[in-house]
Protein backbone atom coordinates (compact mmCIF):
# COMPACT_ATOMS: atom_id res chain seq x y z
CA UNK A 1 0.00 0.00 0.00
CA UNK A 2 1.34 3.40 -0.91
CA UNK A 3 1.00 6.36 1.46
CA UNK A 4 2.23 8.98 -1.03
CA UNK A 5 -1.02 10.95 -0.63
CA UNK A 6 0.05 11.79 2.95
CA UNK A 7 3.35 13.53 1.96
CA UNK A 8 1.82 17.00 1.42
CA UNK A 9 0.56 16.99 5.03
CA UNK A 10 3.95 16.33 6.54
CA UNK A 11 5.92 18.68 4.37
CA UNK A 12 9.58 18.11 5.24
CA UNK A 13 9.35 17.64 9.00
CA UNK A 14 7.70 15.67 11.77
CA UNK A 15 4.23 16.51 13.16
CA UNK A 16 2.70 16.18 16.59
CA UNK A 17 -0.56 14.26 16.94
CA UNK A 18 -2.56 17.47 17.29
CA UNK A 19 -0.94 18.95 14.15
CA UNK A 20 -1.65 15.73 12.21
CA UNK A 21 -5.34 15.69 13.23
CA UNK A 22 -5.71 19.37 12.23
CA UNK A 23 -4.16 18.73 8.79
CA UNK A 24 -6.29 15.59 8.25
CA UNK A 25 -9.48 17.48 9.15
CA UNK A 26 -8.55 20.28 6.74
CA UNK A 27 -7.42 18.00 3.89
CA UNK A 28 -9.85 17.35 1.06
CA UNK A 29 -10.07 13.88 -0.44
CA UNK A 30 -8.24 12.22 2.46
CA UNK A 31 -10.06 10.28 5.15
CA UNK A 32 -8.51 7.78 7.54
CA UNK A 33 -10.71 4.93 8.75
CA UNK A 34 -10.09 2.13 11.25
CA UNK A 35 -10.83 -1.05 9.27
CA UNK A 36 -11.17 -3.14 12.43
CA UNK A 37 -14.42 -1.31 13.31
CA UNK A 38 -16.05 -2.59 10.11
CA UNK A 39 -17.21 0.89 9.12
CA UNK A 40 -15.28 0.79 5.86
CA UNK A 41 -15.26 -1.79 3.10
CA UNK A 42 -12.54 -1.88 0.51
CA UNK A 43 -13.48 -0.90 -3.05
CA UNK A 44 -12.61 -4.38 -4.30
CA UNK A 45 -15.04 -6.01 -1.85
CA UNK A 46 -17.77 -3.52 -2.72
CA UNK A 47 -17.34 -4.07 -6.43
CA UNK A 48 -17.42 -7.86 -5.96
CA UNK A 49 -20.61 -7.63 -3.88
CA UNK A 50 -22.27 -5.35 -6.43
CA UNK A 51 -21.35 -7.72 -9.25
CA UNK A 52 -22.79 -10.67 -7.29
CA UNK A 53 -26.02 -8.78 -6.54
CA UNK A 54 -26.50 -7.83 -10.18
CA UNK A 55 -25.86 -11.45 -11.26
CA UNK A 56 -28.42 -12.75 -8.75
CA UNK A 57 -30.92 -10.11 -9.83
CA UNK A 58 -30.47 -11.18 -13.43
CA UNK A 59 -30.97 -14.87 -12.48
CA UNK A 60 -34.16 -13.98 -10.61
CA UNK A 61 -35.49 -12.06 -13.59
CA UNK A 62 -34.73 -15.01 -15.89
CA UNK A 63 -36.38 -17.51 -13.51
CA UNK A 64 -39.51 -15.36 -13.21
CA UNK A 65 -39.60 -15.03 -17.00
CA UNK A 66 -39.39 -18.81 -17.42
CA UNK A 67 -42.16 -19.36 -14.87
CA UNK A 68 -44.39 -16.86 -16.62
CA UNK A 69 -43.61 -18.62 -19.89
CA UNK A 70 -44.87 -21.93 -18.48
CA UNK A 71 -47.83 -20.50 -16.60
CA UNK A 72 -48.53 -16.76 -16.76
CA UNK A 73 -50.72 -16.93 -13.64
CA UNK A 74 -48.25 -18.82 -11.43
CA UNK A 75 -47.99 -16.00 -8.90
CA UNK A 76 -51.73 -15.73 -8.35
CA UNK A 77 -52.06 -19.52 -8.17
CA UNK A 78 -49.25 -19.75 -5.60
CA UNK A 79 -50.84 -17.01 -3.50
CA UNK A 80 -54.26 -18.67 -3.74
CA UNK A 81 -52.86 -22.06 -2.65
CA UNK A 82 -51.05 -20.41 0.26
CA UNK A 83 -54.28 -18.71 1.36
CA UNK A 84 -56.19 -22.00 1.14
CA UNK A 85 -53.52 -23.78 3.18
CA UNK A 86 -53.58 -21.01 5.80
CA UNK A 87 -57.38 -21.25 6.00
CA UNK A 88 -57.25 -25.03 6.50
CA UNK A 89 -54.64 -24.72 9.24
CA UNK A 90 -56.69 -22.02 10.94
CA UNK A 91 -59.83 -24.21 10.74
CA UNK A 92 -57.99 -27.12 12.37
CA UNK A 93 -56.70 -24.82 15.13
CA UNK A 94 -60.22 -23.44 15.62
CA UNK A 95 -61.76 -26.93 15.91
CA UNK A 96 -59.04 -28.06 18.30
CA UNK A 97 -59.57 -24.98 20.49
CA UNK A 98 -63.33 -25.63 20.62
CA UNK A 99 -62.91 -29.30 21.55
CA UNK A 100 -60.30 -28.48 24.18
CA UNK A 101 -62.58 -25.86 25.71
CA UNK A 102 -65.52 -28.29 25.71
CA UNK A 103 -63.44 -30.97 27.39
CA UNK A 104 -62.33 -28.47 30.04
CA UNK A 105 -66.00 -27.50 30.54
CA UNK A 106 -66.69 -31.20 31.33
CA UNK A 107 -68.88 -31.90 28.31
CA UNK A 108 -70.08 -35.49 28.23
CA UNK A 109 -69.76 -35.69 24.44
CA UNK A 110 -67.58 -32.85 23.06
CA UNK A 111 -68.04 -33.92 19.40
CA UNK A 112 -71.83 -33.64 19.53
CA UNK A 113 -71.78 -30.52 21.66
CA UNK A 114 -69.40 -28.85 19.19
CA UNK A 115 -72.19 -29.05 16.58
CA UNK A 116 -74.45 -26.94 18.82
CA UNK A 117 -71.89 -24.13 19.09
CA UNK A 118 -72.48 -21.06 16.91
CA UNK A 119 -69.09 -20.79 15.21
CA UNK A 120 -69.90 -17.44 13.61
CA UNK A 121 -70.14 -15.89 17.07
CA UNK A 122 -66.61 -16.99 18.00
CA UNK A 123 -63.26 -15.37 17.28
CA UNK A 124 -59.71 -16.62 17.82
CA UNK A 125 -57.58 -14.03 19.61
CA UNK A 126 -54.06 -15.05 20.64
CA UNK A 127 -55.00 -18.73 20.57
CA UNK A 128 -58.08 -18.27 22.77
CA UNK A 129 -61.73 -18.40 21.78
CA UNK A 130 -63.68 -15.24 22.51
CA UNK A 131 -67.43 -15.70 22.96
CA UNK A 132 -67.41 -19.40 23.85
CA UNK A 133 -67.89 -18.92 27.59
CA UNK A 134 -71.22 -17.16 27.05
CA UNK A 135 -72.47 -19.91 24.75
CA UNK A 136 -71.39 -22.64 27.19
CA UNK A 137 -73.11 -20.87 30.07
CA UNK A 138 -76.36 -20.68 28.08
CA UNK A 139 -76.07 -24.36 27.10
CA UNK A 140 -75.44 -25.42 30.70
CA UNK A 141 -78.59 -23.62 31.75
CA UNK A 142 -80.78 -24.91 28.93
CA UNK A 143 -79.28 -28.40 28.43
CA UNK A 144 -77.42 -29.23 31.63
CA UNK A 145 -77.56 -32.97 30.91
CA UNK A 146 -74.85 -32.47 28.25
CA UNK A 147 -72.31 -31.66 30.96
CA UNK A 148 -70.96 -33.63 33.87
CA UNK A 149 -72.04 -32.38 37.26
CA UNK A 150 -69.73 -30.95 39.87
CA UNK A 151 -70.73 -33.61 42.41
CA UNK A 152 -68.90 -36.93 42.29
CA UNK A 153 -70.95 -39.90 41.16
CA UNK A 154 -72.45 -41.91 44.03
CA UNK A 155 -70.91 -45.24 44.87
CA UNK A 156 -73.43 -47.97 44.28
CA UNK A 157 -73.21 -51.10 46.42
CA UNK A 158 -75.34 -54.14 45.69
CA UNK A 159 -77.82 -54.97 48.40
CA UNK A 160 -76.89 -58.02 50.38
CA UNK A 161 -73.21 -57.65 49.79
CA UNK A 162 -71.55 -59.89 52.34
CA UNK A 163 -69.47 -58.54 55.13
CA UNK A 164 -66.37 -60.61 55.22
CA UNK A 165 -65.09 -62.03 58.46
CA UNK A 166 -61.55 -61.60 59.39
CA UNK A 167 -59.67 -64.85 59.94
CA UNK A 168 -59.02 -63.84 63.54
CA UNK A 169 -62.52 -64.45 64.75
CA UNK A 170 -65.16 -62.37 63.05
CA UNK A 171 -64.79 -59.03 64.76
CA UNK A 172 -66.13 -57.23 61.71
CA UNK A 173 -69.33 -59.26 61.71
CA UNK A 174 -69.82 -58.74 65.43
CA UNK A 175 -69.48 -54.98 65.02
CA UNK A 176 -71.87 -54.97 62.05
CA UNK A 177 -74.63 -56.84 63.91
CA UNK A 178 -74.05 -55.22 67.32
CA UNK A 179 -77.58 -53.69 67.40
CA UNK A 180 -79.36 -56.79 66.06
CA UNK A 181 -81.19 -58.60 68.91
CA UNK A 182 -81.28 -61.90 67.02
CA UNK A 183 -77.52 -62.07 66.44
CA UNK A 184 -75.46 -64.08 68.86
CA UNK A 185 -71.73 -63.77 69.03
CA UNK A 186 -69.84 -66.92 68.41
CA UNK A 187 -67.27 -67.66 70.98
Amino acid sequence: MSYEYLKPMFGNGPLTFEQLTEKLDAAEGVKLVNLKDGGYVGKEKLDAAEARVSALQQQLTQANGKLEGYDPEWKTKAQQMQQEADQKVEAVRFDYAIRTALTEAKAKNPEKLAKLIDRDGLKMVDGKLVGLDEQLKALKESDGYLFEGDKPAPEIVKPGSPVYRTPAGGGDLDAFYANNPFYKKKT
